[in-house]
C-alpha cells in the first residue's frame, strides 16, 4: 500500500513538472511561422506572465507620444551593459476600446490579437546622446501601402491605442519585458479639452508647536517634490495648467526659504527659495490659472454642522491673503477644487466666497450610468443659483503613479487621454485631471508628459476656466444635466466650544500684541489647521499626523507662552509714611516686543486719586507706572494688581503687593490726644492718692514706735525690781 502511494505521488510530481515545462509564457505571443526555435518561440516558451525581474535590464527611456498614418513611432530603449547576443522583439496587439481594457494590458493581461511583430538585434539599435537606443516602428497608411515593403511598419494606420509588448531575449529566453501603448491619430478627430490641475499641498505643513513638519521640509527642500513640480510648471510654457497651491503650504514654503537665505553659503540652487521663485514664475505665465483655496482643504459640511461658520469665513479669507502675500498674485475668482463631499448647506455658503464653478471628486456624486467617460460639465443645485460643475478623473491621474519608468508612465497617461478622445471622435468633450495627493513626480516624467501634450492632435491642454468656457454642458431634454450630491452623514466635531473659546481669546490677544504679529499669525494658523480634512482621515495615524485637539492646544499654549512673560511685583512691600503718597507699580515684559495692556489696582484700604486703571504700553524689560493713593488706615494690607488685554477679556498677569501704612488719620489723632489726657489725669489722681496714703502711714509708724519704746522701758524696770510707772 505504501509503495502504491509513493508511486502515485511521484507520478503527480512528474505531471506537474511537465505541465510547468510546456506552459506558454509570452503574453499574447503567437508561434513563429517556422519550426526552428526563434526569439519569438523563446518568448512563447518562457515568460509565463510572471512579473519582470528586478532591477529591469530593459527600460523605456522615451517614446513618440503619437503618430499619424504613414508616420513613424520611436522608442528609446535603455539597455545597460553589453548588447551582444541580445534581441529586441516588438509585438503590436489589436487596439483597445475601453480604459479598463487598456489598464489590464499594462500587466500583460487581456492582450488582443497580434497586428504585427518586429525583431531587431540589440547591437543594431543606434544609441543617441543620452545612451538610449532608438527603435523605429512604422505606422501603415495609404502612402506606405504603395511603397516598398518596410518590415518595421507593423502598426495599423487606423486611429487607436495599440498595446505593444517590447521584450528582450538572450538565446531564446526572455530577459526582460514591458507593455507600452502606441497611439495613432488620423485626421478628423475632435481634440479632447483637458484641464490639468496641479496641486501643491503638504497639509498639514506645520506641527502644533508652529514648526514646519519634517515631511513638508523634505517636499520643499533641495530637489523636493514640490520644488520639482514648481520648476516643471515654470517650464511648461505654452501648455496650459491650473495651479492649486494650498495657502498653509505656501506659508511653510516661504518660512523654509527665509531659513535658507540665512545659510552661510546662501540658498541651495534646487532648494525652497528656487522652488518658490519657480512657482511665482509659473503663476505669472500666460495660459496658467491660479486657483483660490481655503487655508487648508476642509470638510465644509462638517464645519457648518459644528456651528463654526465663522471658521469657514476665516479659512477662505486667510487663504486669499496668504496666496497674495507669498505669490504676489490674485487667484482667478469663481473656481474651487472641492476636497470632499458637499451638501445643499455647503453650496449655499460657498456662494458667499464668490464660488461659481466646482470640481468635485467622484465620491461626492450619486453614480450616474454613462457609456463613455464623463466628458462634459453639468450642474449641481443648492440654495439659489445652480453651480457649474465637473467631476475629476482620478483614474487618469493614477496612471502617472507607480514604480515603472517615467517614460512608460507618461506614455500610458497620454494614451489614456487619447483613448477618451477616441471614444467620441467627432464630439467636443473634456476631462479634468487633478494630480494625486502628495504627488511626487520625477522630473523626466513631467518633461515627457508636457512634451507629449505639445502639438498633440488628441488633446488640448486648458485651464479650468477655459474648460468651462469651451466644453458644452451635458444636456438632458434640452437643459443642462443636473447631478445629485451623495447624502453624507455629517458628524459634527465635538470641539466647537473649544474653537469658539480660543477665537475669543485670540481676539483679545490681538489687542495685546503688535499688528501682524508672528505670535498672532501662528496661533491663528493652529486653529485653522485644526479644521483640515486630512486630520480626520482614516490614515492619519499611519501618516503620523497630529490630532485636531493637538493643534488647538498648541494655539492655546502659544498665547500663554507670551502672557507668562509679563510679571508683576509679586511678594514686594511698599511703606506709606504720609496720608497721600504715590505707589510705583513695576511690570516686567520679557517678550522682547512692546505689549498693550490694561492695569487695574484694587484695595479696600486705599483710595485711588487718579483712578485705579491705566492703559499702558509695556516696553521690553521694565515699565514703572505710579498711582497716587490716599491711605484709609494704618497697618499692612494687600494691593491686588491685575494685568489684562485692553478689552479685559484676556488675563495677562495677576500679582499682589503688600502695603504698610504708618500714617495717622484725623480721627486717630483726636483719639490719641484724648487717650493721653485721660492718662495724665489718671496718673495725677493716682499720685495724690499715693501721697496721702504715705503720710498717714508715717504718722501711724511714729505712734507705734513710741508705744513700743514705752513697752520696752516698762519691761526693763520690772526686770530691775522696780515697779512700773
Amino acid at each position: 500500500m505504501r509503495r502504491r502511494s509513493a508511486a502515485a505521488v511521484g507520478l503527480l510530481v512528474l505531471v506537474v513538472a511537465l505541465m510547468l515545462g510546456v506552459a506558454p509564457a509570452s503574453i499574447g505571443a503567437t508561434p513563429p511561422p517556422t519550426s526552428e526555435p526563434t526569439p519569438a518561440t523563446g518568448a512563447a516558451a518562457s515568460t509565463g506572465g510572471a512579473p519582470a525581474p528586478k532591477p529591469h535590464v530593459l527600460n523605456l527611456a522615451g517614446q513618440t507620444p503619437w503618430a499619424a498614418p504613414d508616420g513613424d513611432l520611436h522608442l528609446g530603449l535603455a539597455l545597460p551593459g553589453p548588447t551582444e547576443g541580445l534581441t529586441v522583439q516588438v509585438q503590436v496587439h489589436r487596439a483597445v476600446t475601453s480604459r479598463t481594457a487598456l489598464a489590464q494590458t499594462f500587466d500583460g493581461r487581456g492582450l488582443g490579437g497580434l497586428e504585427g511583430r518586429l525583431e531587431v538585434p540589440a547591437p543594431d539599435l543606434v544609441a543617441g546622446e543620452s545612451g538610449a537606443r532608438d527603435l523605429r516602428i512604422g505606422v501603415q497608411g495609404p502612402a506606405s501601402a504603395t511603397a516598398s515593403p518596410d518590415p518595421a511598419r507593423i502598426v495599423p494606420g487606423r486611429s487607436g491605442v495599440y498595446p505593444t509588448e517590447v521584450a528582450l531575449f538572450r538565446a531564446g529566453s526572455v530577459v526582460d519585458r514591458f507593455v507600452t501603448p502606441l497611439v495613432v491619430i488620423a485626421a478628423g478627430l475632435s481634440p479632447l479639452t483637458m484641464a490639468w490641475v496641479w496641486r501643491f499641498d503638504a497639509t498639514p505643513a506645520h506641527q502644533p508647536d508652529g514648526t514646519v513638519r519634517k515631511a513638508a521640509e523634505r517636499a520643499m527642500g533641495p530637489s523636493g517634490r514640490l520644488v520639482r513640480t514648481a520648476r516643471a510648471a515654470a517650464a511648461a510654457g505654452d501648455v496650459h495648467l491650473t495651479l492649486a497651491p494650498t495657502p498653509e503650504t505656501l506659508g511653510a514654503w516661504s518660512e523654509t526659504a527665509h531659513q535658507e537665505e540665512r545659510l552661510p553659503g546662501g540658498p541651495p540652487a534646487d532648494g525652497a527659495t528656487a522652488g518658490l521663485a519657480a512657482l511665482r514664475t509659473a503663476v505669472g505665465t500666460p495660459g496658467h490659472q491660479l486657483l483660490p483655496s481655503p487655508f487648508v482643504p476642509v470638510d465644509v459640511p462638517g464645519i457648518l454642522g459644528a456651528n463654526l461658520a465663522g471658521e469657514l469665513d476665516a479659512e477662505f479669507a486667510r487663504g486669499a491673503e496668504r496666496q497674495q502675500q507669498v505669490l504676489d498674485a490674485t487667484p482667478s475668482p469663481g473656481g474651487l477644487l472641492a476636497s470632499g463631499p458637499l451638501d445643499a448647506g455647503a453650496l449655499g455658503r460657498l456662494r458667499q466666497y464668490g464660488v461659481e464653478r466646482l470640481v468635485l471628486p467622484p465620491e461626492s456624486l450619486v453614480p450616474f450610468q454613462q457609456r463613455l467617460t464623463p466628458g462634459h460639465p453639468f450642474v449641481v443645485s443648492g440654495k439659489g443659483k445652480p453651480y457649474a460643475a465637473a467631476v475629476s478623473d482620478p483614474d487618469l491621474g493614477r496612471l502617472l503613479e507607480g514604480d515603472d519608468a517615467p517614460a512608460l508612465r507618461a506614455a500610458r497617461f497620454l494614451a489614456g487621454i487619447s483613448l477618451v478622445a477616441l471614444e467620441a471622435p467627432g464630439e467636443p468633450r473634456g476631462v479634468v485631471v487633478v494630480t494625486p495627493e502628495e504627488w511626487d513626480p520625477a522630473a523626466p516624467l513631467l518633461d515627457a508628459v508636457l512634451g507629449g501634450l505639445r502639438g498633440n492632435p488628441a488633446v488640448t491642454p486648458a485651464t479650468l476656466d477655459e474648460y468651462f468656457a469651451t466644453v458644452p454642458p451635458e444636456q438632458r431634454d434640452g437643459r443642462p444635466l443636473e447631478r445629485s450630491l451623495t447624502r453624507q452623514q455629517t458628524s459634527a466635531s465635538g470641539d466647537g466650544d473649544t474653537v469658539r473659546s480660543l477665537r475669543r481669546q485670540l481676539a483679545a490677544f490681538a489687542g495685546v500684541v503688535e499688528p501682524n504679529s508672528a505670535w498672532l499669525d501662528s496661533a491663528d494658523r493652529g486653529i485653522l489647521v485644526s479644521r483640515a480634512a486630512t486630520l480626520e482621515a482614516d490614515d492619519r495615524a499611519e501618516r503620523k499626523l497630529s490630532t485636531p485637539a493637538a493643534y488647538l492646544q498648541g494655539a492655546d499654549r502659544l498665547v500663554k507662552s507670551v502672557t507668562s512673560k509679563v510679571r508683576g511685583p509679586k511678594g514686594q512691600r511698599v511703606t506709606l509714611t504720609s496720608r497721600r503718597a504715590s505707589i510705583p507699580i513695576s511690570l516686567l515684559n520679557a517678550t522682547g516686543r512692546p505689549l498693550q495692556v490694561r492695569v487695574r489696582l484694587k484695595s479696600d484700604q486705599l483710595r485711588f486719586l487718579d483712578g485705579n486703571e491705566r492703559f499702558l504700553t509695556l516696553a521690553p524689560q521694565n515699565t514703572t507706572e505710579r498711582f497716587r493713593v490716599e491711605s484709609r488706615s494704618t497697618g499692612a494690607f494687600p494691593l491686588d494688581i491685575t494685568v489684562t488685554s485692553p478689552d479685559g477679556a484676556l488675563l495677562v498677569n495677576s500679582s499682589e503687593l503688600t502695603i504698610r501704612s504708618t500714617v495717622v488719620s484725623g480721627v486717630g489723632a483726636v483719639l490719641t490726644a484724648g487717650a493721653g489726657i485721660f492718662l495724665l489725669v489718671w496718673w495725677g489722681n493716682d499720685l495724690r492718692r499715693s501721697r496721702r496714703r504715705s503720710g498717714r502711714a508715717r504718722r501711724q509708724g511714729r505712734i507705734a514706735a513710741r508705744a513700743a519704746a514705752r513697752a520696752l522701758g516698762d519691761a526693763e524696770r520690772v526686770a530691775a525690781g522696780a515697779a512700773p510707772r
